[in-house]
């Protein structure tokens, strides 16, 4: 090696001979190699060397006489060695040491050794106190220890984990109560009507009044269809909302095909334009100009107009010119003699 080195160094240059150095502290191993290290003036390699080597001793005497710098470096992988030993204890003083009290954290944390990572919380890492709370919350809950970990989870100051947790368990009054004790009225409120969506249907509705959520449960009745259920808690709990479920009513027995009795809702919502519109849609020309003369007379001109527009597209253009003046819109009947060239008509009206 000594040859080896002048060689390299003659050959090479200081560098050279420093990476022939390093392979000879290889085939040395441990401590011998470190000291070799430290005698080419490769200080950091050296104690590099040292900790991959386990040769601790020698990494702290190192860094401790010629790079202070290093120090918290070997305190760190001393700590993870000790660690991957089982060493607990001790790998907790060199995290320590290290300035890494979040490790030893997790160290504690993966052997669910609770106290010890709270202790460490407590005296080198406050801001982790709610990382370990939650770390044990969700331990108990996995054990289904569910009152343990609704503790836990509201000494961390995330109740709404303890809610989740009881919503995933079905245990809807646990639930309730926490979110009741914690985030108040609103928030319960909000579980409950997640247990309604659950119950579905009238089962919901009645829940949702059984927590004085009037509104909440008609309107979850009428996205339900269960319109037997919405007009029985309006009229006797909310008739303020009677015009809305006989709206959403007309609706679905539109979409169900059921136009007459949609007119009726729609009538009884005070809606007659949108059961115009229906007709409209439908193209029964008769129903609509019923509507109109029962109930809203402004819209006859855009019912005229609308049966004008749909015989002028079928070149009925008699039919529609009469429609068109009807709706005394005699101008747009011209535009449409004009548009099929029909001049002498469009004279003529």
């Amino acid at each position: 090696w000594d040859d080896a080195i002048r060689v390299a160094k003659a050959q090479g240059g200081v560098n050279a001979s420093k990476q022939v150095a390093y392979a000879w502290a290889v085939s040395l191993g441990g401590e011998a190699g470190a000291k070799l290290l430290t005698k080419f003036g490769l200080i950091e390699q050296a104690i590099d060397y040292a900790t991959e080597s386990n040769a601790f001793d020698q990494a702290f005497q190192l860094a401790r006489t010629s790079m202070k710098s290093k120090l918290p470096e070997v305190h760190l992988k001393h700590a993870m060695f000790l660690e991957d030993e089982g060493r607990f204890r001790e790998a907790e003083e060199e995290f320590i040491n290290a300035k890494k009290p979040k490790e030893a954290i997790d160290m504690y944390l993966h052997q669910q050794d609770w106290a010890a990572a709270l202790r460490i919380c407590e005296n080198h890492d406050p801001g982790s106190r709610e990382e370990v709370l939650l770390a044990r919350a969700r331990a108990e809950a996995d054990k289904k220890n569910l009152t343990q970990a609704e503790g836990f989870f509201v000494d961390a100051r995330k109740p709404e984990l303890a809610v989740k947790m009881y919503r995933d368990a079905r245990l809807w009054d646990d639930a309730i109560r926490v979110a009741k004790a914690q985030g108040g009225v609103n928030a319960s409120k909000q579980v409950a009507y997640a247990w309604a969506v659950s119950l579905g249907g009238e089962a919901g509705a009645k829940l949702l009044t059984k927590f004085g959520l009037i509104e909440q449960a008609i309107d979850y009745a009428t996205e339900s269809n269960a319109f037997d259920q919405a007009f029985q808690l309006a009229r006797t709990s909310m008739k303020s909302k009677l015009p809305e479920v006989h709206l959403k009513h007309a609706m679905f027995l539109e979409d169900e095909g059921r136009f007459r009795e949609a007119e009726e809702e729609f009538i009884n919502a005070k809606k007659p334009k949108e059961a115009i519109d229906m007709y409209l849609h439908q193209q029964d020309w008769a129903a609509a100009l019923r509507i109109c003369e029962n109930h809203d007379p402004g819209s006859r001109e855009e019912v005229l107009l609308a049966r004008a527009r749909a015989e002028a597209d079928k070149k009925n253009l008699t039919q529609a010119e009469g429609f068109f003046v009807d709706a005394r819109k005699p101008e747009l009947a011209v535009k449409m003699y004009r548009d099929a060239r029909l001049w002498d008509d469009a004279i003529r009206v």
